[in-house]
């Protein structure tokens, strides 16, 4: 089966809206000027047959019956155009026994190639005559006047013809030819004059119309993939147009971040990376040098086991992020014990935090319970746990507060950050985001947050921070179900 293939102006909103316009205005162009054609036409050949008419009624009215017979007073001097060719008009009067009672001068010997029978209405019609050319004609049947009758004009037919009189009444029909050769020259080239105004208005309004659709366009198709920077500007506003424009400079925004996201998470993996395998080859260097001192080699398997299981960490936490970023990450809910998630966590966080004297506070005894995904949540406290612990300086202590409500529980988690700033708030959710600019490697990654702020996300719970004298907090508030 062979394709179809839709014309080529179908596939552009310019060539489809010229092509509709001009056809549908076009449409009743020249429908409104056949109507208007046939009307004018119409009107005038009515007149026209009017007055051809009248001219038949004054010829009837000229013709009388006498007690002799029938005779038609007719005077030449006052009807000229009987009596030349020039004239144009001529009439033949055909007695009921097939006689010709009498023609016109004009014929000068022809005769009206009409038929003669009586006919019971006015009948109209068109003829060539010879020399003369086309004629409209009317054939009449009525019966004459008596002399001492006072009835005039037409009389009405009976079954009986042998009184009646038909007439045969024709008139030179170039003169009114032309005439609506005329009209209807002014008609269609007035319609041609209108169809090339169309045209022009059409494409000079759509031309005017679309132009901030083809300035999207260019400006659109002028966007390098390596400078994402630029934004789409209308020259003028357009109502129906800035959505369009706003969501695509929010897209273009949010590429232009995700690119330089790209380009960031790249640099920090080669980073963060590139510390433990420099510390890896030299380990391997070194004992390479000496293989024999298995005092030198084993210690160095130990070190090789941390920095392995660093790496592993890294690994591990970006599998997450990407697993949140692709949305593959699947939830599992079910009922926790968030003071028991907490404990837990602390346990864990306890070994860093002990060599630096960092306590923890948290009163709450009784269990409260969410319905959330056990090993997402656990790993948000416990990240919330280090870091807090990691930031804090040494003595100092760390508050949980848990608060459970109709509407929700809240954790808060709070601990002293001299070196934090309002301006850091925004953005210690980023990814490999640290205060100190100079990466040091080992276990503080800066992905500890912006796992919390994905898992967060994809669970639906609420982050909020603070800073108020020098104490830093963060609150996760999960809504009831």
């Amino acid at each position: 089966m062979k394709r179809f293939i839709p014309p080529p102006w179908t596939q552009s909103i310019h060539g489809y809206l010229t092509a509709a316009l001009l056809f549908g205005a076009g449409f009743l162009v020249v429908v409104t000027s056949l109507l208007l054609d046939s009307r004018i036409r119409t009107f005038l050949e009515d007149r026209y047959d009017e007055d051809l008419m009248g001219r038949a009624q004054t010829l009837i009215t000229l013709t009388k019956e006498f007690d002799e017979g029938i005779e038609l007073d007719y005077a030449g001097e006052f009807m000229p155009e009987f009596e030349t060719p020039e004239g144009g008009e001529f009439f033949e009067v055909w007695l009921p026994d097939d006689k010709l009672l009498e023609g016109s001068e004009s014929l000068v010997g022809r005769k009206l190639n009409l038929p003669h029978d009586p006919v019971p209405a006015p009948r109209f019609g068109d003829m060539e005559l010879d020399g003369t050319g086309t004629c409209r004609t009317v054939i009449v049947s009525f019966i004459p006047q008596k002399e001492d009758a006072d009835v005039e004009g037409q009389l009405e037919l009976g079954d009986d013809h042998s009184e009646v009189v038909t007439l045969l009444l024709a008139r030179k029909r170039g003169d009114f030819d032309r005439f609506l050769l005329v009209i209807r020259t002014w008609i269609w080239g007035s319609l041609a004059f209108l169809l090339g105004l169309i045209i022009l208005l059409v494409r000079f309004v759509l031309r005017r119309g679309l132009a901030p659709l083809d300035d999207i366009r260019r400006q659109v198709m002028a966007i390098d993939s390596e400078d994402l920077t630029c934004r789409i500007d209308l020259n003028r506003p357009v109502m129906e147009l800035n959505p369009v424009v706003t969501q695509l400079n929010a897209l273009l925004e949010r590429l232009e971040e995700a690119v330089i996201r790209e380009r960031r998470f790249t640099s920090d993996v080669a980073h963060e990376l590139r510390t433990p395998l420099s510390e890896l080859r030299t380990l391997s260097e070194v004992g390479l040098r000496d293989p024999n001192d298995v005092a030198m080699v084993s210690s160095f398997l130990g070190d090789v086991h941390d920095i392995s299981l660093e790496m592993q960490h890294l690994v591990e936490n970006l599998l997450d992020l990407t697993r949140c970023d692709s949305g593959s990450r699947v939830t599992i809910p079910e009922e926790i014990d968030v003071t028991e998630a907490i404990r837990k966590a602390w346990s864990r966080a306890a070994i860093a935090a002990a060599p630096r004297n960092i306590q923890l506070s948290f009163m709450v005894e009784d269990p409260v319970r969410i319905q959330s995904d056990r090993i997402m949540v656990e790993q948000i406290f416990q990240n919330l746990l280090n870091n807090a612990v990691t930031h804090s300086p040494p003595g100092s202590t760390v508050r949980v507060e848990l608060t459970a409500g109709d509407s929700g529980t809240e954790v808060v988690v709070t601990n002293p950050a001299p070196q934090l700033d309002s301006v850091d708030l925004r953005q210690m959710f980023d990814r490999f985001w640290q205060k100190d600019s100079a990466r040091t490697g080992g276990k503080n990654t800066g992905l500890g947050l912006a796992i919390v702020s994905s898992f967060t996300k994809i669970l639906e719970i609420q982050v909020s921070t603070r800073l108020v004298n020098q104490n830093f907090s963060l609150s996760l508030f999960f809504p009831r179900p």
